[in-house]
């Protein structure tokens, strides 16, 4: 397929496109970091079961002190062990639900505000880059060489190619025959002017 027509906006086409992938990421991005603000909160949750488990061990440690008491000693001693079996238990299971609850949000942020971004840029990158190597060479050529008659002809013809209708028949009215009798100037000229070189 060749490199002209829809493969090459002009400068606008291309610096409006620029704006609207910088707004997608961003958006993305923003999506990204409050989903993964919203689940880090339930983190709260999380620490408190631990507390309570910490609190419901703290007690039972309280109670093995009763354990020396004579005759109520051991019911109390055995019922105080596993008082603080069942803290340690909801203790240690609260902090490895905070763990991971903090561990996904920013799974789940990253995800979220990077993965949409991931798909567009093997889409949005090789004609960004294209476009503008396109560009420079002509830049180049103009540079190098100046507006001569074969350049002035291959950006007539890219205008007929590439130009919206409405803008062609602004310019040349038939532009077929100006490229047939040579009148190259001003269609070259609106090329110039939609890729930005002018």
């Amino acid at each position: 397929m060749g490199r002209m027509g829809w493969q090459f906006p002009s400068a606008r086409a291309m610096r409006v496109l620029d704006i609207v992938i910088v707004v997608y990421v961003v958006v993305w991005a923003a999506l990204g970091i409050a989903i993964g603000r919203d689940i880090a909160q339930q983190v709260d949750l999380a620490d408190q079961v631990a507390r309570v488990g910490a609190t419901l061990r703290a007690t039972g440690e309280g109670f093995e002190a009763l354990s020396a008491i004579p005759f109520v000693g051991d019911d109390i001693g055995t019922v105080a062990e596993r008082v603080v079996t069942a803290g340690t238990e909801v203790e240690a299971s609260g902090q490895a639900s905070a763990d991971a609850i903090r561990e996904m949000s920013v799974l789940v942020a990253i995800a979220v505000g990077l993965l949409p971004t991931l798909v567009l840029v093997p889409l949005y990158l090789p004609m960004r880059l294209a476009w503008r190597g396109d560009v420079a060479a002509v830049r180049e050529a103009l540079r190098r060489d100046g507006q001569t008659p074969g350049l002035q002809r291959v950006l007539a013809l890219r205008a007929v190619v590439a130009l919206p209708y409405d803008r062609l028949h602004a310019v040349e009215p038939d532009p077929w025959a100006a490229l047939e009798r040579g009148d190259h100037g001003e269609l070259a000229a609106a090329e110039l002017a939609r890729l930005g070189l002018a």
